[in-house]
Formats: structure tokens, C-alpha cells, sequence
């Protein structure tokens, strides 16, 4: 794990260090699930990924499932901050995406079920703005009760704000932090999260132009408190069903 670990922590500063490059990401493996969605190799550095014209809700959820760590947190770096509130606020359904394999994929469930969710799945966040004019607000934590109903749950309240980005000092991500709503001896007092935007076009506007979120999770003690653990950090998603988007 400490080895695992250790990797997807040089990894993320790598690619951290090399955004905004031209040639970004030549250090990353090309692939073509990951190639559909950035932009063109001659695109100025300010474009932003998108996902492909037509492609369906189902089948973008389908490629984030089978991307690897590497290239979710591609692009990741590559998508854009909120412009609005519009954009986040309200439920959200959630997954969590590989991590590097499945030794830190199994830990990244096993924190976040298990332990976060008191042996609950983690099933996605909600955005509450607290004006409507800065996008900033609070927030919640979903989890599916246990039983055979499972019905959402919440708990792990959050305080979310649009900041520079702890992996990409660079570019702007809408922070979310824990620390406000948990003891001084809480295991969750430091946890992070950064959030960015999947743009969707398929000839709609989906949500006001995004209705996918690309999100980056960790916890300060399990990146050694590198860039607020950043370093290490675990993918995450969050979409709404397509009956919720407003168009």
C-alpha cells in the first residue's frame, strides 16, 4: 500500500508540474478513451476537455469507469472550474473511479464505505449556495442506508468555494473542506476535496453546459500533508440522472 501509494503520489506531481505546457500531457500515455475527450494537440492550453458531440450520459459515465487513475486526473486538469452556482448546485450522484490499480482501489472503497460511511456506500454530495452571487455555499455527503431499500442518507457536512487549485495552483477548483464540521480528533477534520466540470455537447445544453463533475478526494495524513495531501488524492464523479437536468 505505502509503495502504491508513494506512485500515485509522483504521479499527480508530475502532472501537476507540467500543466499548462503545450505538449501537456506528454508525459502521460496517450490513449484513444482519454484522447476523445481533450482537445485537439495544436489547441491553445487554455481549452478545456469536453466530452465527445453525441456521445450519450450513459456511455461518458461507461469511459470514466474504464479510464485508470492516470488519465481521470489528465482530465481532470484539463476541465474547467464552475462558472455559476447553476452548475453545482442542489444532488448529485456519485462513484468512485479507479485509483491506481486495485490494491488502492480496494482502499480508496474501503476508507470511504467502510469507515467514512459507516459500512454504507457512498452514493454522491449535495450543494447548498449560501448566495447567489458567489459560488460558495455548504454541503452534505449521500450514502445508501443499509438494508434492502437502501435509501440515501446523509452525513459529513462540507463548506465548498471556488479556490486555486491545490494540484494545479495554476487553474481554479471548487474546494470542498471538512474541517469546520468535525472534532479536533476527527480522522475526517482533514479531508479535501476539488471538483471540476466535464462539459457535455450533444447538441443540448445539459446543465447549463455540464452535467458531469470530475472530483479529487483525499486526506491531508495520507498524502504526508503535501499540498494538503493532494498528492495522493482518489478520483471520484458526480452526475445527476438525465430525468433531473434542467435544458
Amino acid at each position: 500500500i505505502l509503495g502504491s501509494s508513494a506512485s500515485n503520489m509522483y504521479e499527480t506531481y508530475r502532472l501537476s508540474e507540467t500543466v499548462g505546457d503545450k505538449n501537456f500531457p506528454s508525459y502521460a500515455p496517450s490513449s484513444q478513451l482519454l484522447e476523445a475527450y481533450l482537445p485537439p494537440t495544436d489547441a491553445p492550453p487554455s481549452e478545456v476537455a469536453m466530452a465527445p458531440l453525441g456521445r450519450s450520459y450513459d456511455k461518458i459515465l461507461s469511459d470514466l469507469r474504464n479510464m485508470n487513475r492516470l488519465e481521470l486526473l489528465v482530465l481532470f486538469l484539463k476541465c474547467r472550474s464552475p462558472r455559476n452556482i447553476a452548475e453545482v448546485r442542489g444532488d448529485w450522484d456519485g462513484e468512485l473511479l479507479d485509483n491506481g490499480g486495485a490494491v488502492m482501489t480496494s482502499v480508496s472503497s474501503f476508507l470511504t464505505d467502510r469507515l467514512f460511511g459507516k459500512g454504507r456506500k457512498w452514493n454522491g454530495k449535495a450543494f447548498y449556495p449560501q448566495n447567489k452571487d458567489y459560488i460558495s455555499g455548504d454541503g452534505v455527503n449521500r450514502f445508501l442506508s443499509i438494508g434492502e431499500k437502501g435509501l440515501p442518507e446523509t452525513e459529513h457536512k462540507f463548506y465548498w468555494f471556488l479556490e486555486s487549485s491545490h494540484i494545479d495552483p495554476k487553474s481554479k477548483s471548487l474546494l470542498l473542506a471538512y474541517h469546520r464540521f468535525q472534532g479536533r480528533l476527527s480522522p475526517w477534520r482533514g479531508m479535501r476535496d476539488e471538483v471540476r466540470v466535464l462539459q457535455v455537447q450533444n447538441g443540448r445544453r445539459l446543465g447549463d453546459g455540464g452535467c458531469i463533475l470530475i472530483g479529487m478526494g483525499c486526506m491531508d495524513w495520507s498524502g504526508a500533508f503535501w499540498r494538503n495531501g493532494f498528492m495522493n488524492c482518489a478520483p471520484f464523479c458526480l452526475y445527476r440522472p438525465p430525468d433531473q437536468i434542467k435544458i
